[in-house]
C-alpha cells in the first residue's frame, strides 16, 4: 500500500510545534528509537512506516502491531521524513500527557531548561539526564518544544524513558518553597567544592543569555564550572549541554557517595 500525500503532508506537518500540538503526536526515525518505542512505550505507538527488509526483519518480533506497519518505498519514506537520510523506519506516536506532580522533586535531582532554545542541546541535556539518572527535565519558557524532531533524535531514545514536564520556575516553587535551586553560571561557587547533599532543580541558561534575571532572583546557589589551570583566555563560556554534563557527573559521583 503506496503512503498517500496527506499522510506525507499529516507527517510533515509534525516537524512544526502547532502540528504536534494540533494532532498530539511527534515522529520519531531511525531503527534503534522505533524499536525502542514498541518495546517500552507500545501504548503511545500510532503508526509506523518502514521499508520492506526492515519488515523482513523486526515484524516477527512485534505481532501486535502488524496493522499498524505499514510497508513504504525508500523514497516515500525520503518525503515524509525530516532527516536529510532517512533511516529504514519512522514511527509516529503519542506525546505523553503527565501529571505534574512536583512534589517528587523535593528526592530528586532534576534539570531546568530556562530558555534553552538549540534543539541538540536540548536533547543532549535529555540523554544526560537518562545516563545519570535524573528522572525528569522540565522545559521552562523560551525553551525548544522537547519534542522537536531535532531534539528527538539529539537524545537519542532518553524522551522515552525522561519525564518531560513543561512549566516555569514560580509554579515549581509555589508547590515546594524550600527545593534547593542550582543555577549554572559563569560566575559563583565552584561546582567542584559542593556536596549536593539536598536534591534540588539544576538550572540551565540560553546558549548566549543564560539566567533569566526573574529565575536568577530564585536560585539558592549559583554555581560555575572552573576552567583547568592550562586553559587559554579566550574560551569564555561551555556548550549548555556539555555543561550539563559535567554537572550530572559531578552530582553522582557527590551526592551518592554520601548515601
Amino acid at each position: 500500500m503506496a503512503l498517500s500525500k496527506n499522510s506525507i503532508k499529516h507527517l510533515r506537518s509534525l516537524r512544526l510545534k502547532k502540528g504536534r500540538q494540533a494532532h498530539g503526536t511527534f515522529v520519531l526515525e531511525g531503527d534503534k528509537i522505533v524499536r525502542e518505542l514498541l518495546d517500552q512505550r507500545p501504548g503511545e505507538v500510532v503508526q509506523i512506516y518502514a521499508t520492506d527488509s526492515w519488515i523482513e526483519t523486526w515484524q516477527h518480533r512485534y505481532p501486535l502491531f502488524a496493522d499498524r506497519i505499514l510497508a513504504v518505498t525508500p523514497r516515500e519514506l525520503q518525503d515524509a521524513s525530516a532527516m536529510t537520510t532517512p533511516n529504514q523506519v519512522l514511527a509516529e506516536a503519542h506525546i505523553p500527557r503527565l501529571d505534574a506532580n512536583w512534589q517528587d522533586l523535593g528526592s530528586q535531582f532534576a534539570f531546568f531548561l530556562d530558555g534553552i532554545q538549540d534543539p541538540g542541546n536540548a536533547g543532549t541535556i535529555l540523554r544526560v539526564a537518562d545516563w545519570f539518572g535524573f528522572p525528569t527535565v522540565v522545559f521552562g519558557p523560551g525553551s525548544v518544544d522537547p519534542w522537536h524532531p531535532k531534539t528527538v533524535q539529539a537524545a537519542m531514545g532518553a524522551v522515552l524513558r525522561i519525564r518531560i514536564l513543561t512549566a516555569d520556575l514560580p509554579d515549581i516553587l509555589s508547590q515546594i518553597p524550600h527545593l534547593p535551586v542550582y543555577g549554572a553560571t559563569l560566575e559563583g561557587e565552584s561546582l567542584f567544592n559542593q556536596s549536593f547533599s539536598e536534591p534540588g532543580l539544576i538550572i540551565i541558561g540560553n546558549e548566549s543569555r543564560g539566567l533569566r534575571p526573574e529565575i536568577a532572583s530564585m536560585v539558592t546557589r549559583f554555581l560555575h564550572i572552573p576552567a583547568g589551570p592550562r586553559a587559554q583566555t579566550g574560551a569564555e563560556s561551555l556548550n549548555a549541554g556539555v555543561a550539563a554534563g559535567i554537572i550530572g557527573a559531578f552530582i553522582v559521583q557527590r551526592h551518592f557517595r554520601l548515601l
